[in-house]
């Protein structure tokens, strides 16, 4: 059952597709409502550290890092 009202997806041209996002922090449960790049070919999920700088978002280290690779699979 659709708790909200139905919200369509958007085209912004040939090869990306936002839709709308309602994304909680976990500690102190702060929602924010935000457009998501669908599909963007990314191999993870990202957020912004602008972002996240500018809501104030509290981060907490990795216990280890994720190693990030280019396009062309170097790494990087």
């Amino acid at each position: 059952e659709l708790k909200c009202p139905r919200q369509w997806v958007r085209k912004i041209n040939q090869n990306s597709v936002v839709i709308p996002l309602q994304v909680s922090t976990l500690d102190d449960q702060r929602t924010f409502h935000l457009q998501g790049l669908l599909d963007s070919g990314a191999t993870g999920c990202y957020i912004d550290e602008g972002f996240i700088r500018a809501k104030g978002i509290n981060l907490e280290p990795l216990p280890r890092p994720i190693p990030v690779y280019n396009a062309d699979g170097s790494h990087n």
